[in-house]
Formats: C-alpha cells, sequence, structure tokens
C-alpha cells in the first residue's frame, strides 16, 4: 500500500517532495521502499522513526531522526520554502 501511494506521488505533476514517514519498517519493507524512491528525481524525506539513516542517505534521499526535523527539512527542499 505505501508503495503504491510513493508511486503515485511520484507521478504527480503538483508534488515537490515526498516526506515518507514510518515507525522502523522490516528490513524488507525498507528495501523495496528504498529502491522505489530512488526511481524517482523528487527530494524524499525519509523518517523511520528510531531506523538507521545509512541507507536512506546512501540513495540520496534525505534521513530524519525525529518528527520535526522531518517537517522542517522537508519545507526546506521545496521550492517555495524562504526559511
Amino acid at each position: 500500500m505505501m508503495l503504491e501511494g510513493i508511486k503515485l506521488l511520484q507521478s504527480d505533476p503538483r508534488t515537490q517532495v515526498l516526506l515518507l514517514i514510518s515507525k522502523p519498517p522490516a528490513p524488507s519493507v525498507v528495501e523495496s521502499v528504498l529502491r522505489q524512491v530512488q526511481k524517482s528525481e523528487k527530494s524524499t524525506v525519509i523518517c523511520f522513526l528510531g531506523g538507521n539513516p545509512g541507507p536512506v542517505s546512501a540513495i540520496g534521499a534525505v534521513p530524519a531522526a525525529t518528527l520535526q526535523e522531518a517537517a522542517y527539512l522537508a519545507a526546506a527542499e521545496t521550492n517555495r520554502y524562504k526559511g
């Protein structure tokens, strides 16, 4: 289900940035989500709460450790942010 949502947002021309927030998923889920994120040119901020940020950084996505950090980073990735 999450992958289908990611695909839809990636194909939406009005979506500038994706922000993915989740409890730490199973390793197989992390792999499939990161594979899908890697297919897109869109900036993606990923917050797997308590998860390892290494794999997120390795694919070129932006890791976030907290909900507040995730929100700030996603806003900073948009074209219209003036923070």
